[in-house]
């Protein structure tokens, strides 16, 4: 259950991402001034942290359901329930390759903020 109520958020981001990006692909064969570039920018930078968000929310969302459906398991007197519910989230990130003592929340987040120092970093080469 939790594996796919955590693939809205990547499903989200599958959509999101490109969309945020596909302007930053193709902008340094164009011929684009400062205003556009700032406009491109800032809309990519807002998707991305928008996505971060929404999947912040998201996350806190299923803590949320899982210390609920524990403590439903709990009053019925479900004794074999498996592990604690409210720690599955770090149990599955830390099984994730790549991911180690990082979080995957720091990962987006560091995703965010490299998106807007590549546009800061493209707008200052424009001039």
């Amino acid at each position: 259950m939790y594996l796919s109520d955590n693939n809205r958020i990547w499903n989200m981001g599958s959509i999101i991402l490109p969309v945020a990006f596909a302007s930053a692909a193709i902008l340094p064969s164009t011929n684009a001034k400062g205003g556009q570039v700032i406009i491109l920018g800032v809309a990519s930078t807002l998707l991305v942290a928008v996505w971060n968000v929404f999947s912040d929310h998201h996350r806190a969302f299923q803590t949320k359901s899982m210390a609920w459906m524990e403590a439903i398991e709990r009053t019925l007197g479900v004794e074999d329930a498996g592990p604690p519910k409210a720690e599955l989230p770090r149990a599955v990130d830390a099984k994730l390759p790549l991911v180690g003592k990082l979080n995957v929340r720091r990962i987006r987040w560091t995703l965010a903020v490299l998106t807007a120092v590549y546009w800061l970093a493209f707008a200052v080469s424009l001039r």
